[in-house]
């Protein structure tokens, strides 16, 4: 199979995404690269890797990291109360307390809007305050 798979490679143009990589083992890079074709032929193919560990972005390549920043509070507000009051439709008006709150869990994501979507849709069906304060905290 693994042969095949370097046949078909070999004349394609191809970008290969590995989302969110954690192993730090070099040994297991260097054997994933080996099934990879060596180049002849392969212009136009690519390796996009992400990761959240600085030893894994110095193994995977030859070509530096690039670092992401996280959004804006504004722009991670936009996710969170997307998710959190989807049901209450646009025009229904949401109680101050819960606003409140909300900003305040939307501070504590770090600009993440991973995180901002999971705690939206977390309380998406929690209209209580006590509720909401307790993921604050």
């Amino acid at each position: 199979m693994q042969k095949k798979v370097q046949q078909i490679l070999q004349t394609k143009r191809y970008l290969l995404v590995l989302d969110d990589v954690w192993s730090e083992d070099p040994e297991k890079w260097s054997r994933f690269k080996y099934l990879l074709p060596n180049g002849n032929g392969t212009k136009g193919a690519s390796i996009l890797v992400t990761t959240r560990l600085e030893t894994v972005a110095s193994i995977v390549g030859p070509h530096p990291a690039h670092h992401l920043v996280g959004l804006s509070d504004d722009d991670i507000w936009s996710v969170f109360r997307q998710q959190a009051w989807s049901l209450f439709g646009p025009n229904r008006e949401v109680r101050a307390e819960l606003v409140k709150i909300g900003r305040n869990i939307v501070r504590k994501c770090g600009g993440s809007p991973l995180a901002a979507k999971a705690l939206g849709s977390l309380l998406r069906f929690k209209t209580e305050e006590h509720q909401w304060d307790s993921i604050e905290k």
